[in-house]
């Protein structure tokens, strides 16, 4: 009997959110519970029971209307903000109080700066900011350049044709040059199959961990582990954790090789400085001594976060440029200035030089923001200027989705594509922290200098060899609800070999 009545209730339940949802109903006593946050209960049910991938990140737009700043939610000890303010940002991103991450436990990274603790975030990020000095950036260069000149030649199959996905090859561009200046794995050690499987599986993991954050009860690892992603996760895990297992083994045999001074034969050789300083091979001759574990969760990390975003940042780029024909006519003229001859090489100070098209990329990642949602926890209480402090433990949810698109920030027009919001006039009038593709303050994103010059080389690279169109409509150009920002369509277009 008790069971048949639980029944009912949960039956009851889910018609009144149906008919919530369809709007269908006007739940008066509900309202009066829920005071200010009446209005916020259908966008609410809508997001989570209705609407599809591409609309959810506008549901955001809707809360941001209601509550200008901010959206705080506290019921005892659950305290949980969303932000889009850039006043609150700056005093969110600029203390550590507020650096730590929340979901740790989804992540199953204890190392890694996604997701370690504050403490040893603190000191690992000092280490870390070594491999990604401006000097080893620049012995990457010629490693980006060769692998975007690869993939521009294996696209002229693509000439005169149909419209293709570009995302897909510059998917493979992304994860081989990562994987090649991180991992060095352009070497014997690493086979370009298992390096494909490698960048599979973290994409694979990193879309199962979005899912498991934004379903209801699946943080929860009691609950999670009888799911059938649990499973698919774990089985992607295993093997990006033995084969970074197998990489660093290579790398630390190459450190002794060449303590020693012999090669892989035995013979006496001449100890040369390194060419380029890949960044596993930092972290396994750095002084700190690094365990095994340590140095696989660091690099799983940077691919996590490298290889994806890269190449949709690309590939929406592109589709912009193809959209807008006369500012890839401006890009490309731009380009041809400072590469007008095949013998000039890339280098740092030339794709510096580049600055109009630093301009579309940035636009590009106001609209596309790798991270268009992220989420910070406090380590102690925390005031931020509102009525009541953060509790310690609080959640802050930060939309840069929705900061990147507020009218009062951007004006009228703030969906539509315009790079000239980024130049240096248009800049200084501007809040800084208006617009935060790679976060902002110490935990600010480690790997942005790198994201901008490799974007910039393969959209140099494409764009010097291609005119690109597409049927796709700037009104079609619509975030999907992911870990990183993806557009909804494909990235279909067709190209055209310049002269």
């Amino acid at each position: 009997m008790v069971f048949a009545w639980i029944l009912a209730i949960v039956a009851s339940i889910l018609y009144f959110i149906k008919k919530l949802v369809d709007g269908n109903v006007n739940p008066k006593i509900f309202y009066k519970l829920l005071g200010r946050y009446r209005h916020i209960l259908p966008p609410i049910l809508k997001f989570c029971f209705k609407d599809k991938s591409e609309d959810k990140l506008n549901r955001f737009k809707y809360v941001h209307k209601i509550f200008p700043r901010y959206l705080r939610m506290k019921f005892l000890n659950f305290d949980v903000i969303t932000v889009y303010d850039p006043e609150l940002c700056k005093k969110i991103f600029n203390s550590q109080l507020a650096c730590q991450r929340p979901f740790r436990n989804c992540l199953q990274l204890e190392y890694g700066l996604l997701a370690s603790t504050y403490h040893y975030w603190k000191t690992s990020r000092k280490h870390l900011n070594v491999a990604f000095n401006l000097n080893v950036l620049k012995g990457f260069i010629p490693i980006f350049d060769s692998y975007a000149v690869n993939v521009v030649n294996d696209m002229k199959s693509h000439l005169g044709g149909k419209e293709f996905d570009l995302l897909h090859p510059l998917a493979k561009l992304a994860g081989t040059t990562v994987a090649a200046t991180t991992l060095n794995a352009h070497g014997v050690e690493a086979s370009p199959s298992e390096v494909t499987k490698l960048i599979d599986s973290i994409n694979l993991s990193l879309d199962l961990l979005f899912k498991r954050i934004i379903t209801p009860f699946w943080t929860f690892d009691s609950i999670y582990k009888f799911t059938k992603n649990y499973k698919i996760e774990n089985e992607a895990r295993k093997f990006t954790v033995d084969y970074g297992l197998e990489l660093i083994a290579a790398a630390r045999k190459r450190k002794i090789l060449e303590d020693k001074k012999i090669d892989e034969n035995g013979n006496d050789c001449e100890k040369k400085p390194a060419k380029v300083n890949y960044i596993i091979d930092q972290l396994v001759n750095h002084e700190e001594k690094f365990t095994d574990q340590e140095i696989q969760e660091h690099l799983m990390v940077i691919l996590i976060t490298a290889s994806e975003t890269t190449a949709n940042l690309v590939a929406t780029t592109i589709i912009y440029l193809a959209i807008y024909q006369d500012i890839q006519q401006k890009v490309y003229e731009e380009i041809f200035q400072v590469f007008n001859d095949e013998n000039i090489e890339v280098d740092y100070d030339n794709i510096g030089s580049l600055k109009y098209l630093e301009m579309v990329v940035k636009e590009t990642l106001r609209l596309f923001s790798p991270i268009p949602i992220s989420a910070r926890e406090t380590i102690d209480e925390f005031d931020i200027g509102l009525d009541k402090p953060l509790a310690k433990g609080a959640k802050i949810v930060l939309l840069n989705y929705v900061l990147h698109q507020r009218t009062d920030l951007w004006g009228e027009d703030a969906d539509k594509f315009d790079p000239e919001r980024f130049s240096p006039e248009n800049m200084a009038k501007r809040d800084p922290y208006c617009f935060l593709p790679f976060g902002a303050g110490p935990r600010m994103c480690i790997g942005n200098r790198y994201a901008m010059l490799t974007v910039k080389i393969e959209i140099m690279r494409l764009i010097k060899a291609y005119r690109f169109s597409t049927s796709i409509k700037e009104e079609e150009m619509k975030m999907k609800l992911s870990f990183t920002g993806k557009m909804s369509k494909k990235h279909m277009v067709t190209i055209e070999e310049r002269k």
